[in-house]
């Protein structure tokens, strides 16, 4: 269901608890894999800066990742090569947090995707991973608020 607020309000009704989103997944040579460390922090930077509309400073990221560090999810291209050395080529960054001392509402902040790397359905797969995630840790309802310059 869709609210016909703004921001988008989706109330996802989902029950399945059993979704790894998480979890390390391979489709072909893209793969998803939840944040791990500091190391990651430059390439998170470097693929929301290319495609947000607003700039945002190291602590903004270090606010959504340090506290909902399962809620941030990465794909990379070269799933044999170490932490340090891999390529990413997109990332979402979200919370979940109290709404209303009733609803526990996760938020979708920031979605980024290499522009070599579009129309693989990457985005939409990370946001589907990202919802589950966060279903999974007891959200109510999902709001993302979409914008940008045209």
């Amino acid at each position: 269901k869709v609210a016909s607020s703004s921001p988008m309000m989706v109330d996802h009704r989902v029950t399945d608890s059993s979704a790894k989103a998480n979890a390390p997944s391979d489709e072909g040579e893209i793969v998803y894999v939840p944040y791990a460390s500091e190391f990651q922090m430059p390439d998170i930077m470097r693929l929301m800066k290319a495609d947000l509309s607003e700039p945002y400073s190291i602590y903004t990221y270090r606010y959504f990742i340090h506290n909902w560090p399962e809620l941030c999810i990465m794909v990379n291209n070269s799933p044999r090569m170490k932490l340090h050395e891999l390529k990413y080529v997109g990332a979402i960054v979200c919370k979940l947090e109290l709404h209303n001392y009733n609803v526990r509402r996760g938020y979708i902040a920031m979605l980024a995707v290499d522009k070599n790397y579009r129309k693989k359905k990457i985005g939409s797969t990370l946001v589907k991973k990202s919802i589950h995630q966060m279903v999974a840790n007891g959200c109510d309802q999902v709001c993302v608020v979409v914008g940008g310059y045209l």
